[in-house]
């Protein structure tokens, strides 16, 4: 329902999409952290088993400003630290995605969600080896 603005937002569209269309090797390539690229392997081992998503409606995708940035619950914004400097990102910026999911496995206790309304935080960068812009951390509440 809201198109991406900018290159993070676009990768984080592109996360949705990927994972609900079953394309895990594309997902993984969005991916800066060796954490995030075990889940997308382990989020592809669930499909074969017949656990997934049925359906994202992303409602609202931001880019948060410095402002915001800085002026985030502070244990959130430690997290997100940590993770800026374990990645040695040089440049960052963090999005929220707002959004529906039909998760038919959270339902059945097989996922961590269920159906529902969420909103998911990303934090995307680049660092000294890769220039390119990647997902690095994912975040709910």
């Amino acid at each position: 329902k809201d198109l991406p603005q900018n290159t993070p937002e676009y990768m984080v569209a592109m996360h949705f999409y990927y994972d609900i269309a079953g394309e895990y090797d594309k997902l993984y390539d969005l991916y800066g952290s060796e954490s995030l690229r075990i889940s997308a392997t382990n989020t592809e081992a669930n499909f074969r088993e017949g656990v997934y998503k049925q359906e994202y409606i992303v409602r609202q995708l931001s880019t948060l400003s410095a402002y915001e940035f800085v002026n985030m619950d502070s244990s959130i914004l430690e997290l997100i630290k940590n993770d800026i400097e374990t990645n040695n990102l040089t440049e960052y910026t963090y999005v929220s995605a707002d959004f529906k999911m039909t998760n038919p496995a959270g339902q059945q206790g097989q996922a961590e969600l269920s159906d529902g309304d969420y909103t998911f935080y990303f934090l995307c960068g680049k660092n000294q080896t890769d220039n390119d812009w990647k997902i690095y951390q994912l975040y709910w509440d």
